[in-house]
């Protein structure tokens, strides 16, 4: 199709941005997927399996893997799982399990589907936790407003409620 990329891998430099526009997409096929030191947006679709070094910005869709060790802001949906060392914020969905060990924000549109392993801090800023949570680090409820939270938290980790809303543990 005009406009839509497939490639085996694929490099982003730094210095260099690549914008995967709204109705396009950009499909990478091999194993090593995708690696962005540069500026990656993606609007459009994301197809394979990506590392994350630098600047990347998922307010479409990418399926596939994400392991990030740079600034993610998944706005969109990641359909598959993020293995988090550096600083990711989520108002959007991500159905994949979630490996956490650095910063991850979780804002109020967020939704974290699948089970969620922190060993780095997550601060909850409402949304949703739908699996169950291995804490073995700082998890922070920062509401706003009430909410529930009916899955199971186990690990070594501390528990922080923050903010003027209630939170109603049910797990």
């Amino acid at each position: 199709d005009q406009g839509n990329l497939s490639v085996d891998d694929m490099t982003i430099n730094a210095g260099v941005q690549v914008d995967v526009a709204t109705g396009r997409e950009l499909v990478v096929t091999d194993a090593t997927g995708l690696q962005n030191d540069g500026t990656l947006n993606v609007v459009g679709t994301l197809t394979g399996d990506a590392v994350n070094n630098a600047d990347m910005d998922i307010s479409g869709t990418m399926t596939g893997d994400l392991e990030n060790d740079g600034i993610v802001d998944i706005g969109g949906t990641l359909d598959g799982a993020l293995d988090n060392d550096g600083t990711a914020t989520v108002s959007g969905i991500v159905t994949g399990n979630v490996d956490n060990s650095n910063d991850l924000t979780l804002e109020a549109t967020g939704d974290l589907q699948g089970d969620l392993l922190n060993d780095g801090t997550v601060t909850a800023n409402g949304g949703e936790i739908d699996g169950n949570v291995t804490n073995n680090a700082a998890l922070t409820f920062s509401q706003t407003t009430n909410g529930t939270f009916s899955s199971v938290i186990s690990g070594s980790g501390s528990v922080v409620k923050d903010g003027g809303g209630e939170v109603t543990f049910s797990g």
